[in-house]
């Protein structure tokens, strides 16, 4: 977010109203924890982590169903009504915040509200989709299999992950 400052969702919101944000036409990017910030949900470590839709962590196999801003918003709303129990957040989709994609209520000018075409966009029309994150996982996932099969294939330094401490002979 900056330097110096802790990335979460309350010092996010703070930037955002300073620099006035909501009052600009733009799409919101960021690594991975940021577009979970920006939707009002929990880290990646979550139940329900992923911005784009609300399939669980232990059934990736399974589709979820996609996430939109007035998803984020109606789950945001019942975990406030259900008495923000953070134990109980699975149960709201890991949306602990009303989402950062929208003016929050508190600052919407009299009259204004929110049309039913924003509310019922999807997610990443708004969240940029991270795409080094995807890839890299995806590159090292490749690399480690690569060097299985091709021993002598020296490691980029800036590669994560297991690392042979010698070429095999």
């Amino acid at each position: 977010v900056s330097f110096g400052v802790k990335e979460n969702h309350e010092n996010l919101k703070l930037i955002f109203e300073k620099l006035k944000i909501w009052d600009l036409k733009c799409r919101f990017v960021g690594d991975l924890l940021v577009q979970n910030l920006y939707c009002g949900m929990q880290s990646h470590s979550a139940t329900h982590a992923c911005f784009a839709c609300d399939a669980h962590r232990n059934h990736l196999d399974k589709a979820g169903s996609t996430r939109t801003i007035r998803s984020l918003v109606d789950d945001s709303k019942a975990f406030a009504d259900s008495g923000l129990e953070r134990n109980m957040l699975k149960n709201f989709n890991s949306v602990e915040f009303f989402p950062l994609l929208l003016k929050p209520l508190e600052l919407l000018d009299e009259g204004e509200e929110y049309g039913d075409e924003l509310l019922n966009q999807q997610t990443t029309t708004l969240c940029v989709l991270p795409q080094l994150h995807l890839f890299l996982g995806a590159f090292n996932h490749l690399y480690a299999n690569m060097a299985e099969k091709f021993p002598n294939t020296k490691k980029p330094e800036n590669v994560k992950g297991k690392r042979d401490e010698e070429p095999r002979s």
